[in-house]
């Protein structure tokens, strides 16, 4: 039986990007499928959403320059989950079918709204800082305009320290579930103990 390659029509435009986009995406590719999952697992719902809304735009890319099967939709599918009840609520059900949006819990606690958005900062600013290190990244903007410039990307670590580091990134997720799981335990129960 003969079989066909089929590629979506948005491909022959990614492959004639130029090789320095071609190059960051690399980089950014790598954080969004190996550093941001263990967001997935905060009990901080802006980073949650945020975590999973990158992977969705991820997939989508991915879906609409290669030919991958299904594997897009059913991460995309994966991350609804991740949305909070009350963001949806206050995003989609308000506006489509009349339902006020859900409270949330962190509104009368300025203290946890402030260090949940203190946390996000620094998450995001810590991914961002350890790319240069990471993948060596380099931009050379010694060309006349931005049309010239380059990025240049390269990974800095070695096999083995990869070896090692998954380990500790796994010990590191168990770790991150388990918290999870206790704080959001922990605010279920002091809201059914105040209401």
């Amino acid at each position: 039986m003969p079989y066909r390659h089929t590629s979506p029509p948005a491909h022959r435009y990614a492959h004639h990007l130029p090789a320095w986009l071609h190059a960051a995406s690399v980089v950014v590719v790598y954080y969004i499928e190996i550093a941001l999952p263990f967001l997935f697992l905060v009990p901080v719902a802006s980073l949650r959403v945020f975590a999973g809304a990158v992977t969705a735009v991820l997939m989508a890319t991915i879906a609409l320059t290669g030919n991958y099967n299904f594997f897009n939709l059913l991460t995309m599918v994966l991350c609804i989950p991740l949305l909070d009840d009350g963001w949806l609520a206050g995003r989609f059900l308000q506006r489509y079918a009349e339902v006020p949006a859900k409270e949330e819990a962190t509104t009368s606690r300025p203290a946890v709204r402030f260090l949940a958005r203190l946390l996000v900062l620094v998450v995001v600013g810590g991914l961002l800082y350890s790319t240069g290190p990471l993948f060596d990244l380099r931009l050379d903007t010694s060309g006349a305009g931005m049309s010239e410039w380059h990025i240049s990307a390269k990974v800095a670590f070695t096999e083995a320290e990869f070896s090692a580091f998954l380990p500790r990134a796994m010990m590191l997720g168990v770790t991150m579930a388990a918290a999870n799981l206790v704080v959001i335990c922990a605010v279920a129960l002091l809201d059914a103990v105040q209401a």
